[in-house]
């Protein structure tokens, strides 16, 4: 998988501002006769799979590196943080990613087959703003 490029296209319209201190939900499972849950792990500072994620640490990440999506993919005006204002993110050209090398535990959890993600933004007091959710099928 070293190498490979991921091709990217997504829009999202918020309608309402996602306030300082939202958190991500994210979980994730490989599907099959039985699911099969993908953990949260840590590896080499980063973590990877179903986890709970701080809002603006994750908009940090986005506007770092050679794939930066914060401004190109945000409303003109718009910081890569939080509160993110109502508009729309995303659309344009779409974004490609290469991968870079992988580790092996992380190379054996993304093997083929089809993923099924939910992401829930959740307020500062714990109370849900909104879920995402989408299914990915991986090809070897």
């Amino acid at each position: 998988a070293t190498g490979e490029t991921i091709t990217l296209s997504v829009q999202l319209t918020l309608n309402e501002p996602v306030p300082e201190g939202a958190q991500v939900s994210l979980k994730i499972k490989k599907e099959g006769l039985i699911d099969i849950p993908s953990p949260c792990l840590e590896i080499e500072g980063l973590h990877i799979g179903s986890c709970d994620y701080d809002a603006d640490t994750l908009l940090a990440e986005a506007e770092a590196g050679d794939h930066a999506i914060c401004p190109t993919y945000f409303p003109e005006g718009q910081e890569c943080k939080t509160p993110l204002n109502p508009g729309v993110y995303g659309a344009g050209d779409p974004l490609v990613l290469t991968l870079p090398d992988i580790p092996a535990v992380i190379a054996d959890l993304l093997a083929s087959g089809t993923y099924y993600a939910d992401a829930t933004i959740l307020l500062a007091d714990g109370s849900e703003m909104a879920c995402i959710f989408i299914r990915v099928e991986l090809t070897a």
